[in-house]
């Protein structure tokens, strides 16, 4: 940590670490605590806290009262960061990162399902994507593991840039760009950018994974061209691409298969346990990384079909009562919203869509929730029940395409809870979606009556 000023308290030096943590409330002992300074926290005021629980050292970011060593750097998340990288260069094993504005945990979790069929795998938990996120990751990093799977997300153009340069992958996949987290990009362009950005942090050598089907590929391809490294292509709709799917074909239950087709002409059956065609897709980045390090079609497919959906996304419930739910409710953006209509049509119904608002999308929120909700029209929903702060722009963009389909908006979920259970019974299939904070796990709670 080149930017350490000194070392105060007892002698740092002999400190002997276990791990690192920066969350007070769950101090590991021997651990060092890291103060992080957010808009809502300071790490440095918990100190003698973690001081009670055990911690070994602080790293701080300005002189603290505690009997424990201190290390004082200019920056404790800056601090994070190359603590994080320091053993990142520890570990001999291959290191494969994963962006993309919907889909990259799951392509994350299927990476990580393939390599197990290799060796030892730590794979990023959650969501700890981000720079705080993803050097805890990294010093996660041990003897014990062979491989490592690690997923980077940006709220911002430079934060994947800064995440990935301490990550230093052999191997990044791009899986897409869409209209997510506009507010801290600007536009789709600065979407585009910061996506990037994961390629030039890939070591010598390295290989940039990418979507043929992106209609951003050109301007990655010519990203990594500029850095002399080699580009594999995967895709669906890209006849043109080095790892294909053939044959799909879906399942009574909506799950997909097909044939992978691999660069050195080998190929498999795959049979995913996933709901959804955009699967098939996320499936093609992650058997295209994993082809990069060398495993081979039928260990690819066994990975593949090992995976299984998470609440939250894309998870199959049936109630008490014999109706069938999927947990879409983790996040949402337009191209993941639109992605989760397909699949739901892609059942058996009667269908009903119901969807929360989608969360910084900033100048362009009233025109994408239209979109979305013209495009459920377009598709042939039959139903939509829709709440939150955009529920008029959904019901509109629905109301503009004269199908036969009716669309609900409600102000609230309470009252959306109410109609949608005066409305469905068990021979529909309900898809609940939208971002974060518009909590729409609660009509799943309450769906399957675990709420009033």
């Amino acid at each position: 940590m080149p930017e350490a000023e000194h070392p105060v308290g007892t002698a740092w030096q002999h400190v002997q670490v276990a791990s690192v943590t920066t969350d007070s409330r769950n101090v590991p002992e021997g651990s060092v605590f890291v103060a992080l300074v957010g808009e809502r926290f300071d790490g440095h005021d918990f100190i003698a806290e973690v001081e009670r629980q055990g911690a070994a050292a602080v790293v701080a970011s300005r002189q603290v009262s505690t009997s424990l060593p201190v290390f004082i750097v200019d920056n404790t998340l800056t601090a994070l960061g190359k603590l994080g990288y320091a053993n990142r260069q520890r570990f001999s094993g291959k290191v494969a990162a994963v962006t993309g504005s919907s889909g990259k945990t799951t392509v994350k979790e299927m990476m990580a399902a393939i390599m197990a069929t290799q060796g030892s795998v730590l794979a990023t938990k959650g969501n700890l994507n981000n720079e705080i996120g993803a050097p805890q990751t990294l010093l996660q990093l041990s003897d014990q593991h062979q491989y490592g799977v690690i997923e980077l997300g940006a709220s911002a153009i430079g934060e994947i840039a800064r995440t990935v340069a301490m990550t230093c992958p052999h191997v990044s996949i791009l899986n897409n760009a869409a209209g997510a987290h506009l507010e801290g990009f600007g536009s789709l362009a600065g979407v585009v950018q910061a996506k990037g950005e994961i390629i030039d942090g890939l070591l010598p050598g390295g290989t940039a994974v990418l979507n043929g089907d992106d209609p951003h590929f050109s301007i990655w391809q010519q990203r990594a061209a500029e850095q002399s490294l080699d580009v594999l292509v995967f895709g669906v709709d890209a006849e043109w691409a080095d790892v294909r799917a053939y044959k799909a074909q879906i399942s009574p239950v909506g799950t997909w298969g097909f044939e992978l087709h691999l660069p050195d002409g080998t190929f498999s059956p795959v049979q995913l346990a996933l709901p959804g065609q955009h699967n098939i897709r996320n499936a093609l980045a992650a058997a295209a990384a994993a082809f990069v390090q060398g495993v081979t079609v039928e260990d690819i497919a066994t990975g593949l079909e090992q995976v299984r959906a998470t609440p939250g996304r894309c998870f199959p419930i049936i109630t008490a009562d014999g109706m069938r739910l999927l947990d879409d409710t983790y996040n949402a953006n337009p191209a993941s919203m639109k992605a989760a209509i397909d699949m739901l049509m892609s059942l058996p119904g009667p269908q009903v869509l119901t969807l929360g608002s989608m969360a910084e999308l900033g100048d362009s929120a009233v025109d994408a929730h239209f979109s979305v909700g013209r495009y459920a029209a377009e598709c042939g929903v039959p139903v939509m029940f829709c709440c939150g702060p955009f529920a008029a722009a959904l019901k509109e963009g629905f109301d503009s395409c004269e199908g036969k389909g009716q669309a609900f908006s409600f102000t609230d979920k309470q009252t959306l809870i109410d109609q949608l259970r005066n409305k469905v019974d068990a021979s529909m299939v309900v898809l609940c979606k939208g971002s974060r904070s518009a909590q729409m796990e609660v009509v799943i709670q309450a769906l399957r009556g675990e709420t009033n």
